[in-house]
């Protein structure tokens, strides 16, 4: 009778070690390809149950997060509507981000690992931190300046400080506004901003471009 309690028992422990081995191969080797997968609604879910972190301009926020009391919880808003546009960009649930909301986005979601307590924290515990802030070089006296110079016209600003290269203003009208209908584009990532908590120093530059005209074509 004791030999097939210990074969019962062997063979119970087999199963728990083919378990435990199971569940380390799914979380271990498989959570990122899991985490990828277009069917995981999880993701997109863990991304908005926390407020993002703020968009700084004379250290004041011109951004926000509002509750939306539904399974996407939190929704970017944006103080100064079309006003920081060029600057900010925006965080869309539907369409994305842009600008600094993009360069900048694993520090204002509280992925950045330079946010955790400890080094490869987020990746052992596979959490997130509450989501840094972002200080922008922009001045808010210059930027009113010029948004309110423009006016309706359509054209764009841009001040930088020759001795460092700091943005300093960024308007274009009309713009694509938070807080208006944005387009599903995606420009390029822009404009001076820093990130804090902890501090880094991050560098770049506004986009600039001309119009490509087709090549007249020869005749023969």
């Amino acid at each position: 009778m004791i030999r097939y309690i210990r074969r019962a028992a062997a063979f119970c422990l087999l199963l728990l070690v083919a378990l435990l081995l199971n569940a380390a191969r799914i979380q271990v080797f498989e959570a990122d390809s899991l985490d990828d997968n277009s069917a995981n609604r999880r993701v997109t879910i863990d991304r908005y149950d926390q407020p993002r972190g703020n968009i700084l301009v004379d250290g004041r926020s011109v951004t926000g997060s509002k509750d939306t009391g539904e399974q996407l919880a939190y929704e970017r808003t944006y103080r100064y509507g079309p006003l920081y546009a060029p600057v900010t960009g925006y965080a869309s649930q539907t369409y994305g981000t842009t600008l600094i909301e993009n360069a900048e986005d694993r520090v204002l979601s509280g992925t950045d690992p330079m946010l955790a307590p400890l080094p490869f924290w987020n990746e052992i515990t596979r959490s997130r931190q509450p989501g840094g802030d972002v200080v922008t070089t922009i001045k808010d006296s210059m930027q009113r300046a010029a948004y309110e110079g423009l006016g309706d016209r359509k054209g764009a600003v841009a001040a930088i400080e020759p001795t460092t290269g700091k943005i300093l203003a960024l308007v274009s009208t009309p713009p694509t506004t938070p807080g208006g209908s944005p387009a599903p584009v995606r420009p390029s990532p822009t404009p001076g901003g820093t990130s804090t908590r902890p501090p880094a120093s991050r560098c770049s530059t506004a986009p600039s471009g001309r119009p490509i005209r087709p090549a007249p074509r020869s005749r023969s």
